[in-house]
């Protein structure tokens, strides 16, 4: 397990009722990606399935065996976290930031080309500095990366 201050809150709302779970913040992506490999208990901070993890309350039983056909918290926790939302840390958000913005880097490298260079292509170099790009361009870390270049690019922005 792992402590209380390393976790994060994975929240799932369904059937009119909320569930939140405690869980370390890099097995949390992993795990709604598909990646994880590792033992649940180990990168969870309570071995249980709250109503609201911040006070402490517990979902009635009944509210479990509908959602989950279970009152196992072990097996309701990997539920939650991949079809839930997850609170992810500011570092874990600039990372994903970062991929993005890298990957539409590389998207323009590649299709795009410099009509004043004899439809040359762009370097990386030349769209990937950070006071070229106009403010009012944001990349959606949210959105998945295929959807955000394609939107971003077909824009023209």
């Amino acid at each position: 397990m792992i402590p209380l201050e390393d976790a994060v809150t994975a929240r799932l709302e369904s059937h009119g009722e909320r569930f939140e779970v405690l869980i370390d913040p890099d097995a949390a992506l992993e795990m709604k990606r598909g990646e994880f490999e590792g033992e649940l208990e180990d990168v969870i901070a309570a071995e249980d399935v709250f109503e609201n993890a911040s006070r402490g309350d517990r979902p009635a039983e009944s509210a479990l065996e509908e959602v989950f056909d279970t009152t196992d918290p072990m097996e309701i926790i990997p539920e939650v976290v991949e079809r839930g939302e997850i609170q992810i840390t500011a570092e874990q958000r600039k990372e994903m930031e970062e991929q993005k913005h890298n990957a539409l880097i590389n998207k323009i490298a590649r299709n795009a080309v410099n009509p004043q260079m004899d439809n040359a292509p762009h370097p990386p170099s030349a769209s990937s500095g950070r006071s070229r790009r106009p403010a009012s361009r944001s990349i959606r870390w949210s959105q998945s990366r295929r959807r955000s270049t394609t939107r971003s690019t077909r824009s023209g922005r």
